[in-house]
């Protein structure tokens, strides 16, 4: 029986070949079969490369904002980016009406090694700001406004299981924590 196969070349044209036979000459090797996808593959590595280990970590933010109880977000991750947006509970209130503002936690961890990894974290809120004000139909006073996205932005290095104080200032603090999770 004879086997044909298609070879496409570069100007379009397709030519039929028929698929002849080779003797196996004397002293050499058959030809290596290429390895399948199904196949695991070894990667080499190179000596010195930095192994990251592969586990997750949950995240831990504080928020204390003066006397008020603290807030706390906590996320479980591995290595990569991680992002949450919440309704804040704290609500402002714009002409008898409560006016909502989010919470926004986008981050982003590297494992370095077993006990540190690096956070490059922002920590922001909307905040509604009235824009302007007129009369309305009943002569009460209507006001437009606008959100506002305010924050922290920075890159930290954090060891497991210690805490650090992000940021400090006489309105709030704000305190990152990170935990292996098994």
């Amino acid at each position: 029986m004879k086997k044909y196969f298609l070879v496409l070349l570069t100007a379009g044209s397709v030519v039929l070949a028929q698929q002849s036979p080779v003797a196996n000459p004397a002293g050499m090797a058959p030809p290596q079969a290429r390895p399948s996808l199904a196949t695991p593959q070894r990667h080499h590595q190179e000596p010195g490369a930095v192994v990251r280990p592969k586990t997750n970590f949950r995240i831990r933010l504080e928020i204390q904002e003066g006397k008020e109880a603290p807030m706390e977000i906590s996320v479980v991750t591995a290595d990569g980016r991680v992002k949450t947006q919440m309704v804040s509970p704290k609500k402002t209130v714009i002409d008898d009406r409560e006016v909502p503002s989010t919470l926004d936690f986008t981050g982003t961890l590297t494992a370095l090694d077993s006990d540190q990894c690096q956070f490059n974290l922002f920590l922001g809120r909307t905040i509604p700001y009235v824009t302007g004000s007129h009369k309305g139909p009943d002569g009460r006073s209507v006001s437009q406004y606008q959100q506002m996205q305010v924050g922290l932005e920075t890159t930290v290095i954090l060891q497991v299981g210690k805490a650090l104080v992000v940021q400090s200032d006489p309105l709030q603090q704000v305190k990152v924590t990170l935990e292996r999770v098994p």
